[in-house]
């Protein structure tokens, strides 16, 4: 640039580097990078969809400005539109089965994760998007901008689809569930989720009620609508699924207190609107019965939630540096030996 200072910005997504005159702000060209990309072609075609700002209207948000590395801001948002109509879903709870109004003012709703959406339909909180391709509306809603095209917004959909989820950093190595974690034993948690019913006194809830009747093993979703009256509250809501709860607390709990001298990293709790602190006070509603007054059920419950499988063993992507120095150390043998043991499984680790 005759003699003067330039900067230089890599573009990741388009795979080059802008030169730009800082004298005139302007760009003086830019040129491929011309360096292999490994990652697949659905992968390299739909990523941006996610991260570009452009798309928006005003080119400053992005998808990803809430759906933070395709994850969540862990903060609630009302999207809701007041010009909107009312809509009906099906919903299906015991006797509590049929079609049901959903406001257009939706109220507050927090940041849903995108990872592990593939098979996940219908989907966000009202499962009002039948699939994923129904959001393409939000790049005109939301962000401000237009609309994707069908084979743009299907681009987006297969990458989306390629995103899945890390481990979960709570559960044992060996993929197995710690004993005493969060004031519980999550290996006991499990049990209860699975095997155990809560008697809840309302005549229309299905009897028999455990907590894999809604959230089914192994995603935590059984991908139905539920009415309003399983939580009161003023709408139905599609069940959740329960990976990514362990990423929703901030706090080190004991019994749902906050631990001595901890500080909370997440804006917003558990539920839809994230009013509850932790997963004992969600779980002490009377909704749920006679769990709702067990510190015990509710601390092993809390335990196993929080350690729930995320789909990617817990060995993924877990490393140790050998030294000459620390070869013979037991820490290290014992990796060395759960590691192969994982990798024998062949559904764990390669």
């Amino acid at each position: 640039l005759n003699g003067s200072v330039a900067l230089y910005a890599m573009n990741r997504i388009s795979g080059t580097i802008t030169v730009i005159d800082p004298t005139t702000d302007t760009v003086a060209r830019e040129i491929p990078v011309g360096s292999y990309d490994p990652t697949t072609t659905t992968i390299r075609q739909g990523r941006g969809f996610l991260y570009d700002a452009k798309l928006s209207g005003n080119g400053t948000v992005a998808c990803a400005s809430c759906h933070i590395d395709g994850e969540m801001d862990l903060i609630a948002w009302d999207l809701g539109d007041p010009t909107g109509n009312m809509v009906t879903n099906q919903v299906s709870f015991g006797l509590l089965t049929g079609p049901e109004a959903f406001h257009p003012m939706k109220g507050p709703l927090t940041t849903q994760t995108l990872r592990g959406l593939n098979g996940m339909d219908p989907l966000h909180w009202r499962g009002d998007r039948t699939n994923f391709t129904h959001f393409n509306g939000a790049f005109n809603t939301v962000l401000g901008g237009p609309a994707l095209s069908t084979t743009d917004m299907n681009a987006y959909r297969d990458f989306i689809n390629t995103v899945v989820f890390e481990p979960n950093p709570n559960q044992n190595l060996d993929r197995s569930f710690p004993t005493n974690f969060a004031g519980g034993n999550a290996v006991i948690g499990r049990s209860i989720f699975i095997n155990s019913n809560y008697q809840n006194p309302n005549a229309a809830f299905p009897s028999g009620l455990k907590c894999n009747s809604c959230h089914a093993l192994p995603t935590g979703s059984d991908l139905l609508i539920s009415p309003d009256q399983v939580l009161p509250g003023s709408q139905g809501f599609k069940v959740p699924h329960l990976r990514a709860i362990y990423q929703k607390t901030g706090l080190n709990r004991t019994k749902g207190s906050p631990a001595s001298g901890t500080n909370s990293i997440g804006g917003f709790g558990f539920q839809h609107d994230g009013k509850f602190e932790n997963l004992f006070a969600f779980l002490s509603q009377s909704v749920f019965g006679n769990f709702a007054n067990d510190g015990p059920i509710k601390s092993n419950l809390q335990a196993f939630v929080l350690c729930f499988d995320t789909g990617t063993a817990p060995a993924v992507g877990y490393s140790r540096t050998i030294l000459e120095s620390n070869v013979g150390c037991a820490s290290i043998t014992n990796d060395w030996s759960l590691l192969e043991a994982q990798a024998a499984l062949l559904t764990n680790i390669d």
